[in-house]
């Protein structure tokens, strides 16, 4: 099962808008026509019924929207480009690749996260035309799709997981208790995925139980299986934890397996937890064993002796366990303990305004910043007659023309507009 992939996700460029004049018979001077270029596609990631592993996303796939139509003569607008919409299994968590914030937790069937945005198209010449200037010879570049990378992590949605050192008897406990076939044998990291199973109590009495790769010491910084485990544990709302009754130190494999539920992450040790004290057919004063290992845990945990192979004792169990479901919410995931805030990262809206600073560099020479402001400056086309005139309008449209007037700047003094230059004429 691939359960975590990096992605690549670009959306699609806006089309460019179209520079263009009217020109029909009987219409003189019919005046600017060009239209506006189409939308770029956005990047959809929606949870799908039915998917169990993120396999269509494996070795760092990149994935590409389609570009927006440009501008038409005769004022007509270019097509927006369709959405690409991945679809990926539930229980899906999508984060952002640098900083490992968590920006979607797809846990419900058809819910969607927009992870990148389309291009704005540019707009056609027949937009700059004023009572001043009536035939604008310029028009707008289509704006860039937004590209950003991603990890997607699949988290089992399980009601319940089991948890323990391997071959604690865990795959045997979800084979006896569901209809799971969970490979069993007598020797370590035998289950090498995580499997699901559902347990029938009686009549709309049940619930989702997950037997995940066993832990070792130090899983939590990435030793054995663990980090593969301790994902998917993250869903559930209650742990049993499956002990060995058998091995030399039960209350020690108990104690280790407890300190790297801790280390990953604080959630998981505040979870109700249930201790299943396995395998007690394998011994010769069971009733000691258990009194022994209940003396060293004290009254913090509910402990159940049983035998995962014949069954005994797993009912009550099983029962303790469906109770105490019903009683326990969700809840959160890892990353929302290093994020208490729970402010969710959305990207930027692609109209917000584009704040800019006006520096004076030496005598004479001023220097426009601001990224946004840059950014939109870049995509006007400037080739042509008409460039100055282009220019001249965003000074005007983004409010630098009247900074530039309240700072008092002089005639003829250099504005610096990212790479191009050009002298200010009050």
């Amino acid at each position: 099962m691939i359960d975590r992939v990096k992605v690549v996700l670009i959306a699609g460029n806006g089309g460019d808008g179209k520079m263009a004049f009217l020109h029909e018979k009987g219409k003189a001077l019919g005046g600017p026509a060009g239209g506006n270029g189409g939308k770029g596609g956005n990047i959809y990631v929606k949870a799908r019924e039915g998917l169990n592993s993120l396999s269509a996303y494996r070795f760092g796939k990149t994935i590409k929207a389609p570009a927006g139509e440009n501008g038409h003569e005769k004022n007509m607008y270019g097509r927006d480009a369709p959405d690409v919409v991945l679809e990926v299994p539930i229980g899906t968590v999508v984060k952002d690749f640098s900083t490992g914030v968590v920006l979607a937790d797809l846990k419900e069937d058809g819910k969607s996260y927009l992870a990148v945005r389309g291009g704005r198209g540019g707009k056609g010449n027949h937009c700059f035309a004023n009572s001043v200037r009536k035939s604008p010879k310029f028009f707008e570049i289509g704006q860039p799709g937004e590209e950003k990378a991603f990890y997607f992590e699949l988290r089992l949605l399980a009601d319940a997981g089991l948890v323990g050192l391997p071959n604690a008897g865990k795959s045997t406990f979800l084979g006896k208790v569901t209809n799971a076939k969970p490979k069993i044998a007598a020797y370590p990291f035998t289950t090498l995925q995580p499997q699901l199973g559902t347990v029938e109590l009686g009549d709309d009495e049940s619930f989702v139980l997950a037997d995940l790769p066993g832990l070792i010491e130090g899983a939590h910084s990435g030793r054995g299986l663990g980090i593969a485990f301790l994902r998917h544990i993250e869903r559930c709302r209650v742990i049993v934890h499956v002990v060995d009754l058998t091995s030399e130190d039960p209350y020690g494999d108990f104690v280790t397996i407890n300190k790297e539920l801790g280390d990953y992450s604080l959630g998981l040790l505040k979870r109700p937890m249930f201790v299943a004290l396995n395998k007690v057919d394998l011994l010769s004063d069971p009733k000691g064993a258990v009194a022994a290992f209940k003396a060293k845990a004290g009254g913090e945990y509910s402990i159940y002796p049983i035998s995962a192979l014949t069954g005994a004792g797993l009912k009550p169990l099983l029962r303790a366990v469906f109770e105490k479901l019903k009683v326990t919410p969700t809840f959160p995931l890892s990353e929302d303990y290093a994020n208490p805030s729970g402010k969710v990262y959305t990207l930027r809206p692609e109209d917000q305004p584009a704040s800019f600073t006006i520096k004076k560099l030496e005598p004479s020479v001023y220097k426009v910043e601001g990224e946004a402001l840059l950014n939109r400056f870049q995509r006007l086309s400037l080739e042509g007659d008409a460039g100055m005139d282009k220019v001249l309008a965003f000074l005007e449209k983004t409010g630098i023309d009247q900074k530039l007037h309240e700072m008092d700047v002089e005639d003829g003094a250099t504005i610096k507009v990212g790479s191009f230059e050009f002298n200010y004429s009050r």
